[in-house]
């Protein structure tokens, strides 16, 4: 893995020998970590991003439920 910061952001390399779903899912919990750093947000918006994280977490893993 390779991590190198370029311009204000970070780069990260990670090679293709880790499950994809476990990258998507902490790319998934980065940018959680990036909207609750500019929040100024409502109750409505966190239930709105709550409702949307689940959507993403549910198309990602249903196949490890539904065969």
């Amino acid at each position: 893995m390779i991590i190198e910061t370029l311009n204000n952001e970070t780069l990260i390399r990670i090679p293709s020998a880790i499950d994809f779903r476990i990258v998507q899912s902490i790319v998934e919990y980065l940018r959680v970590v990036e909207i609750l750093m500019k929040n100024q947000g409502t109750e409505e918006l966190a239930m709105q991003l709550s409702q949307e994280v689940d959507k993403n977490w549910w198309e990602t893993n249903k196949q490890l439920f539904i065969k």
